[in-house]
């Protein structure tokens, strides 16, 4: 689908511009759904809607 898309056509925001070239930020991805307990939580949400659909 994305084949050919280009990331150098992107232009950052000017405001997370700025927050990048500060010196007391620390930009981080978000990782919430990562840890152990998401995941397990996750795995049981999708069993229980497999079981409703049986």
């Amino acid at each position: 689908e994305n084949e050919n898309f280009k990331f150098n056509l992107i232009h950052p925001d000017s405001n997370f511009t700025y927050l990048v070239n500060c010196n007391n930020v620390i930009i981080t991805p978000h990782i919430a759904g990562l840890s152990k307990e998401s995941n397990k939580k996750l795995s049981e949400v999708l069993i229980n809607k497999i079981l409703k659909l049986t």
